[in-house]
C-alpha cells in the first residue's frame, strides 16, 4: 500500500513540476509583419483613361424588339392497348452461406499431418 501512495505522490508531484515549467516560460513573441507599401504615384504618372460606354447612341435611341415564336411539338398519344404492365424480374433465391472470417477462422500453427 505504501509503494502505492509513494508512486501517486510522485505522479502529483511531477504534474505540478511540469505546470510550473509551463507557466514559469515567457511568452513567445508574436511574428512581426512588415508591410511595404509601393511609392506614391507621381500627379504627372500615365494613368489608364475611362472605359467607353457599352451601348452605341444608336441602340440606345432605338430599342429592340425581340419577336419570339412559340414552339409547337407534336405528342403522340399512346391508347390504352399500348400500355401494357411489364413483366415481373425473376427473383434467384441464393443460398445462404456464412463467410469465413480469417480473423477468428481456425488457424493452421504445422501441428496437423499432411495428407500425401
Amino acid at each position: 500500500m505504501r509503494v502505492l501512495f509513494a508512486a501517486l505522490a510522485l505522479c502529483v508531484l511531477s504534474f505540478a513540476a511540469g505546470i510550473a515549467g509551463d507557466l514559469s516560460i515567457a511568452a513567445p513573441t508574436p511574428p512581426s509583419v512588415i508591410l511595404h507599401l509601393p511609392p506614391p504615384i507621381p500627379a504627372n504618372a500615365v494613368r489608364a483613361h475611362p472605359l467607353p460606354p457599352l451601348t452605341t447612341a444608336t441602340a440606345q435611341a432605338e430599342p429592340a424588339v425581340m419577336r419570339v415564336r412559340p414552339v409547337f411539338h407534336r405528342t403522340h398519344r399512346l391508347q390504352v392497348e399500348q400500355v401494357v404492365a411489364r413483366e415481373k424480374p425473376e427473383t434467384i433465391q441464393a443460398v445462404g452461406v456464412a463467410k469465413v472470417d480469417p480473423d477468428r477462422a481456425p488457424k493452421n500453427d504445422g501441428l496437423e499431418t499432411a495428407q500425401i
